[in-house]
């Protein structure tokens, strides 16, 4: 026979090398078989032990290579670093103790993830909302000029002091507020007349011309700083009855009881 004659026999092909089966008790194996769904695939089915607890369980699907944790260590996460199993990565500073952003203190393993202690967090700072008892660069809360609240009881000023102040100013400080709060112009200096007669047997003075119109301007200026009254219209109530008659024409308002009804359809 000629070399040519003769039947070319092909080479085995190289697989690649396996790892060794897993071998575990019967037990183990039949209750592991008995959680899997019976309408899954389980030629791609790969046993694996817990990488935390080291129990079994079966990895279905394309992600049998990185499933290193069963699924009751997948659900308990580092709420920090997002490690698994109740295991933490190297940076994570749940895990490590860390120093308290005000006062240096350790904070310990766990715990809140707030950069500062129980102290710090409660000296908040009420403008800016700094905490352990730090501001802000543009806070003026430490810089700002206060004067001590009306507290010590004198009994100096009467009631007749207070009136005779509103009597005379009236007209002025509602000229100071008018620019600043219009049509409730008066309504400030009522408030500020109130206020004086409330607090009156703790004022050291009968207060004075500037005293008043000063707390005119400061009470219109403060009211803007309040959401309701940008977003109030201040009527009487014969104006309110005729602008919501305007406004919605299909009402009738009953002569008796001034009640505004819809239109009967």
């Amino acid at each position: 026979m000629k070399p040519s004659d003769r039947p070319v026999i092909a080479e085995p092909e190289e697989r690649p090398p396996q790892s060794p089966p897993l071998r575990v008790p019967l037990g183990q194996l039949m209750h592991l078989n008995g959680t899997v769904p019976r309408a899954a695939d389980l030629r791609g089915a790969v046993p694996r032990r817990c990488k935390s607890c080291a129990a079994l369980f079966i990895v279905l699907g394309k992600g049998s290579a990185r499933a290193l944790y069963c699924q009751a260590c997948r659900a308990k996460k580092c709420p920090s670093c997002n490690g698994a199993g109740g295991q933490h990565y190297p940076y994570c500073s749940w895990a490590h103790p860390r120093p308290c952003r005000g006062c240096g203190v350790e904070l310990g393993h766990g715990g809140s993830s707030s950069p500062f202690c129980e102290a710090c967090r409660a000296q908040q700072c009420p403008e800016c909302g700094t905490r352990a008892g730090r501001h802000g660069p543009r806070c003026l809360y430490e810089r700002r000029q206060r004067r001590p609240g009306l507290r010590k009881y004198v009994g100096v000023v009467t009631e007749a002091h207070i009136v005779a102040l509103y009597q005379a100013h009236r007209a002025h400080a509602i000229r100071i507020a008018r620019p600043i709060v219009g049509a409730e112009a008066e309504d400030v200096v009522h408030s500020v007349v109130v206020y004086l007669l409330e607090r009156r047997d703790y004022l050291t003075a009968p207060p004075g011309e500037g005293y008043f119109l000063t707390a005119v301007r400061n009470t219109a200026l403060r009211s803007l700083l309040y959401a309701w009254a940008r977003f109030t219209v201040f009527m009487d109530p014969d104006d309110l009855i005729v602008a919501e008659q305007m406004m919605h024409p299909t009402r009738r308002a009953r002569p008796d009881s001034m009640v505004r009804l819809p239109e009967s359809v």
